[in-house]
């Protein structure tokens, strides 16, 4: 059963996207036809299903992540293997490389982060969200500009919803990990100790800051208490990043902030509190006012609105990775070559989808033919 004025297109393959900046939606259909079906299937079992989507999201993202590293792996091998490559090698390595890059980026990242998120039936939700919050208003005896005011802000408010984006579920996150370890005199005198360390901003106190944190982060990492494995569970986010960049450098920067910025992030928490009562009382109002049917479709309008929302932020986790090989390890290199073959050629900032409306121009006809040949293959980790 389909939402109310929910219409056929709006499950179609869209024609057009806001935000697509690098404007994929003219390039992936036509270079990856199957993504269309691929889309397309996705939009018809999950428009509806706020579970559904969420699930599907998180297997999205975790594709990215082990498409990226598998291809980082093979790229490694490539360059140890080959010393010695000719420019031309090289290139056509590179070129074949950002077409797979391209093709985990189009079906796992682009489908979720641009095509849901930003799509049609995003649009369609915000829109049928809107509506239903202004009929939430009293209109008895408001006058026309409080009438308005009211509107935006109770949509302001069912927008934010009770989903917190990364940047408030890291800082509430940091407000209950402070919280748990001053629950205990040893790792609270540690915070303050942190603290006085952190304002100093001196490098020898920096490193000496580091060491102690180094002590949360093996309690976090390797303790079996139950204070440690909460504090693992909130810093699950930093955990992640710390293990896919293989560094511990996010997980210093989140308790740097979480120490440097406590009574901040105090406030956010009550502040988040307030909007999640807030949210309890319009979702009363609207069951005492709407039919049955249309207090379903308002609650579901909300809970997808906010998937779309929390997906956007999930999946743009992996900017902070994919960016830079492209930007630095494809990109980087390919412009020393080209720029060899091409000297006229202009240096230009690029975004991920470089290859098609740039480099593509340079190329020997060989590749150019590589770059613009439809790859008409459904997606795959194993053959990707």
């Amino acid at each position: 059963m389909k939402p109310n004025h929910m219409n056929d297109h709006l499950l179609k393959f869209p024609q057009t996207l806001p935000n697509d900046i690098e404007d994929f939606i003219h390039f992936y259909p036509n270079k990856f036809p199957a993504i269309i079906k691929e889309y397309e299937t996705l939009a018809r079992k999950c428009f509806q299903d706020p579970i559904g989507f969420m699930k599907m999201g998180d297997r999205h993202y975790q594709d990215v992540v082990k498409g990226f590293k598998k291809l980082a792996a093979e790229r490694e091998a490539w360059y140890q293997a080959h010393p010695k490559a000719s420019d031309l090698d090289e290139l056509t390595f590179l070129v074949e490389f950002d077409g797979r890059l391209n093709k985990l980026f189009a079906f796992r990242f682009w489908i979720v982060n641009y095509l849901f998120a930003d799509g049609p039936i995003h649009e369609y939700y915000v829109d049928r969200l809107k509506q239903y919050a202004r009929r939430l208003i009293e209109v008895e005896g408001v006058e026309i500009h409080d009438y308005e005011s009211r509107a935006i802000a109770l949509q302001r408010d069912l927008m934010q919803g009770e989903y917190a984006d990364l940047y408030l579920q890291d800082a509430l996150n940091c407000e209950a990990t402070i919280a748990l370890l001053r629950q205990d005199k040893k790792t609270g005198k540690l915070l303050d100790e942190i603290g006085i360390l952190i304002s100093k901003k001196d490098a020898k106190d920096k490193e000496l800051s580091k060491k102690k944190l180094d002590l949360i982060i093996n309690l976090a990492r390797h303790g079996q208490s139950a204070m440690a494995k909460k504090i693992k569970d909130h810093l699950h986010h930093a955990f992640a990043q710390a293990e896919w960049r293989e560094t511990d450098l996010p997980l210093y920067n989140t308790l740097t902030q979480a120490i440097e910025f406590e009574e901040e992030n105090i406030r956010l928490r009550q502040r988040q509190d307030e909007l999640h009562e807030k949210i309890r009382q319009i979702l009363i109002r609207a069951k005492k006012i709407f039919k049955t049917a249309e207090f379903k479709e308002f609650v579901l309008c909300y809970q997808m609105a906010g998937c779309f929302a929390k997906y956007k932020d999930v999946m743009g986790q992996a900017d902070d990775v994919l960016i830079p090989m492209w930007n630095k390890n494809i990109f980087g290199r390919m412009f020393d070559i080209v720029l060899k073959m091409n000297p006229d050629c202009y240096r230009r900032g690029l975004g991920p989808g470089g290859m098609f409306y740039f480099f593509v121009w340079f190329l020997p006809d060989e590749l150019k033919a590589k770059v613009m040949t439809p790859d008409k293959k459904s997606f795959s980790l194993k053959s990707l």
